[in-house]
């Protein structure tokens, strides 16, 4: 049960992200995007603001969309964050509560583990799907979410394109790690797609040997 418990947190959790993520990008304002999680978060996910007096709802989505925004990369920063920088304790509270930060939302909780290498995994499934293959191919998108592009190439029938940027990411097998494992699944999904049955063959040949040379050095 507590396993239960966990996994609906997550997934819980996982949608503010996505929802935000998609507010951020289509805002790209920091003062806009924190007003919306103060209103409209707080009603489309009940379930974490439910029970909490007024001011609490307001300083948790509030300090939650800040460490949300400051991870973000942005598309008019060169998909760089802008981040909000935390008010001094005398400083009125960004909530807009007319207290201070210090006495309002100076202690609600932090979320551990939000980076922009982590955003990046939810801001490439969500841009147009033009700029985020034009951003793949340009080698400007983390590694890890290589695969998350390429999936959505093969599902919008351009498994050719999807095929081309990842095959060059391979070509240098003592760079791989384990990371990479998903991205390699999106190419040969891309292989499959195109019935390269003797590509497949070979490229998983040639790219288990380089990965077990890369691993005994």
């Amino acid at each position: 049960m507590d396993q239960e418990l966990e996994g609906a947190g997550l997934n819980m959790f996982l949608r503010i992200l996505k929802e935000a993520v998609g507010q951020i990008l289509y805002l790209q304002n920091g003062d806009a995007f924190l007003s919306w999680m103060r209103v409209a978060a707080t009603r489309q996910f009940p379930e974490v603001f439910a029970g909490l007096p007024e001011r609490a709802r307001r300083a948790l989505a509030t300090e939650l969309g800040r460490q949300i925004w400051n991870a973000t990369p942005l598309p008019r920063r060169d998909f760089r964050p802008l981040p909000l920088p935390r008010p001094k304790a005398s400083d009125p509270c960004p909530c807009r509560s007319g207290r201070t930060y210090e006495h309002c939302c100076a202690n609600a909780p932090a979320v551990p583990g939000l980076t922009p290498e982590l955003m990046w995994a939810l801001v490439v499934g969500q841009l147009p799907l033009e700029l985020a293959a034009a951003l793949a191919e340009e080698g400007r998108i983390p590694r890890p979410y290589l695969g998350i592009v390429a999936r959505r190439l093969v599902e919008a029938g351009q498994p050719v394109r999807a095929q081309r940027f990842l095959e060059r990411m391979f070509e240098d097998h003592e760079v791989l790690d384990r990371s990479d494992m998903d991205t390699l699944d999106a190419l040969l999904g891309a292989y499959e797609k195109l019935n390269l049955n003797e590509e497949i063959r070979s490229f998983i040949e040639r790219f288990t040997e380089g990965f077990q040379s890369a691993e005994e050095e």
